[in-house]
């Protein structure tokens, strides 16, 4: 299992399309935009609807993840997660230091996250796209998405701080790389030889 994490507009989503056409026998679960009923109504008013969509995104991103390792063991492929359920916690963090989420419904939401995680095998391997500030929300406004118009600077400047305090935990569970990914890297710039390994040793 190969994950790809970063902040919004970091590249992620190309590049783990870019690994899976690279791996053989290889599947990409994608972030769940198109299917999150929550996220318009989320930039709409996110106090009324920060708590529900983080408790949506974990529940999918657990099912993903589960039905992901299930896939690796039946089948013997390699799955590519375009940002996982390790991930999110971050952005479920910077809504609750925002104030968009009281204590209450975020401890709630760390107690469910717990039992979840316990269940869950790790990545194998993590990729973490590194990008400043003024080149996500570049590539942001390249894309044009509606629901992300909105976007602030330093909204993102806290996910990448939130984002650095996990990875200082992942490194300590699994194979965490950090890429520093300025335009025009491509998969070409990311080692996927010892992912390629494991699969044939599997």
């Amino acid at each position: 299992m190969i994950v790809v994490e970063g902040i919004i507009g970091s590249g992620k989503t190309t590049l783990a399309k870019q690994i899976q056409e690279k791996i053989p026998r290889a599947k990409l679960y994608e972030e769940p935009v198109g299917g999150n009923p929550y996220l318009e109504k989320f930039y709409d008013d996110a106090h009324r609807w920060a708590l529900e969509m983080q408790y949506f995104l974990m529940a999918k991103r657990y099912q993903m993840h589960s039905e992901a390792v299930e896939e690796e063991w039946s089948e013997g492929i390699t799955t590519v997660h375009d940002r996982s359920i390790y991930g999110d916690s971050v952005f479920a963090s910077v809504l609750y230091d925002d104030g968009l989420i009281d204590s209450l419904g975020y401890n709630s939401y760390l107690r469910h996250r717990e039992c979840m995680e316990k269940s869950l095998l790790m990545p194998q391997q993590i990729f973490y796209l590194d990008v400043s500030v003024d080149v996500a929300l570049q590539r942001i406004a390249r894309r044009g998405r509606k629901c992300e118009e909105g976007i602030m600077g330093d909204y993102l400047e806290k996910l990448d701080k939130a984002y650095q305090k996990l990875l200082d935990y992942l490194s300590s569970k699994t194979n965490v790389t950090v890429y520093d990914w300025k335009d025009g890297m491509t998969v070409e710039n990311v080692e996927l030889k010892g992912v390629i390994q494991y699969e044939a040793v599997c």
